[in-house]
């Protein structure tokens, strides 16, 4: 309807390519990204790639002299007449709905780039994977980490404060070895063949895993990518209550070989919402918006390989982090850059942080990140069936062990109950025992008592 406001949630349901999603004459209202509310920013374009969601609102206009316009969708070719299209029809319902028929009409009335977005006009796309534009676009990037909460986390819950101790992780994904198979820091990712989960870890999962990544070993040979040493279950253990600063990169040992970085990664981490505190971009020609290389600001540990990135320079020893820096769960990582967020180890489990692009995935561009070695007690009021109504206050001291009245865990409590139960059992069976041993004796003690007066 003219003059209304709606709200869409626009999902990145595809496998592989990124889209920038527009509407033609009209801007889109960005509110929220990842289900999290940010400053609302007004775009022309919302670049999205696979697992993102970006909330937006749509003010439809007043005048009804057009009453169809093309909602579309293309690949990021650039210089190019071979982008891949999607559309649709925002349709106001002042006027007859459209046929089949009615398309080549709807789209001979379309909005093109050239006339949207011009020198005297600039166009604005959030979320890039680049650092610029063509220059002969007029389209400006706006990068998500200059995004701003619309609430901003509190000092309490900000996870650079109030943790036990900090933890910076590196994950470099990139294309490695002769067969440039997708990998993290030089691993591809095998699955566990059983749940890690398990309270009783079995043997064959340690068995399965990644050798220490400390070291430059066989996985630094150009040609054991995927030697079974290389090709395991990649785990990184961490511990409870830290502070991660977790750096991405899409980087090589060799920035100048841009053979091995072509991709942008839409990054997604499972268990947790992070904070985007920095994206950063290699070196751009700003007139044609081409990578000339990678970025230095990360070593990567190996000549052939990136098996141990870290930082060149100390560029965020300091753990700072702006409390409106906006969450996300998923995130693009540019070709040739890097992404710094944080997040609080305050949530137990082994979370999956992949590539969402489906054929990396599936090639072995994966990590599990154990949080916590050992396996978390069940909390009080938990130990058996029925309704669990615990606040989160409770829940959270009974994961700490400091719900319970006796200050022990839920499986030190099960056990003495479960002895408890077991000793009362055998203590009944004993005494049950002695009196059958007791009526016996009688008995037969009456027997030989009573025999001479039978005879």
């Amino acid at each position: 309807s003219p003059g209304s406001v709606y709200r869409f949630r626009l999902i990145g349901a595809q496998s592989l390519y990124a889209y920038r999603f527009s509407i033609d004459r009209h801007t889109l209202t960005v509110i929220a990204t990842d289900g999290q509310f940010v400053v609302p920013i007004e775009v022309d374009f919302i670049i999205i790639h696979s697992g993102e969601r970006y909330d937006f609102l749509l003010q439809t206009k007043n005048d009804t002299s057009q009453n169809d316009y093309l909602i579309r969708v293309v690949t990021l070719e650039v210089n190019s007449d071979q982008e891949s299209v999607a559309e649709a029809i925002l349709h106001y319902d002042t006027g007859p709905y459209p046929k089949a028929t009615d398309y080549e009409r709807i789209a001979q009335s379309s909005e093109s780039d050239a006339v949207r977005c011009t020198e005297s006009s600039n166009c604005t796309a959030l979320n890039c994977p680049f650092l610029v534009y063509p220059q002969s676009y007029y389209i400006s990037c706006e990068h998500i980490h200059n995004l701003r909460l619309l609430f901003p986390v509190s000092d309490t819950d900000l996870p650079t404060n109030n943790a036990k101790g900090k933890t910076s992780l590196f994950f470099n994904f990139g294309f490695e070895g002769i067969s440039q198979t997708s990998a993290i820091n030089g691993r591809n990712l095998r699955l566990p063949s059983s749940p890690p989960a398990l309270y009783d870890t079995p043997e064959n999962l340690y068995q399965e895993s990644c050798k220490n990544l400390d070291t430059n070993w066989e996985c630094d040979e150009i040609d054991t990518v995927l030697d079974s040493d290389c090709y395991c279950a990649h785990v990184v253990n961490v511990s409870n209550d830290h502070t991660i600063q977790l750096v991405i990169s899409a980087t090589g040992p060799n920035t100048t070989q841009l053979n091995n970085f072509l991709f942008a990664h839409p990054v997604h981490l499972h268990g947790h919402y992070f904070q985007v505190a920095d994206i950063q971009f290699g070196p751009t020609n700003n007139i044609t918006g081409r990578l000339e290389e990678g970025s230095s600001d990360i070593n990567c540990g190996g000549d052939l390989l990136c098996t141990n990135p870290s930082w060149n320079v100390n560029t965020y020893d300091d753990f700072d982090l702006d409390p409106s820096a906006p969450l996300k769960d998923t995130l693009l990582i540019p070709a040739g850059g890097y992404a710094v967020v944080y997040f609080k180890t305050d949530n137990p489990g082994w979370w999956f942080l992949h590539c969402h692009i489906e054929v990396h995935q599936l090639e072995g561009m994966g990590v599990i990140i154990n949080e916590e070695g050992k396996k978390t007690p069940a909390p009080y009021k938990m130990q058996k069936c029925g309704n669990f109504e615990l606040t989160v206050d409770e829940f959270k001291k009974g994961i700490k062990g400091k719900l319970n009245p006796s200050g022990v865990d839920g499986y030190k409590i099960a056990t003495i109950v479960l002895g408890s139960v077991l000793g009362v059992v055998l203590c009944i069976l004993l005494i049950v025992l002695f009196k059958c041993a007791c009526c016996t004796k009688t008995r037969d003690d009456n027997s030989e008592v009573s025999l001479p007066i039978l005879l």
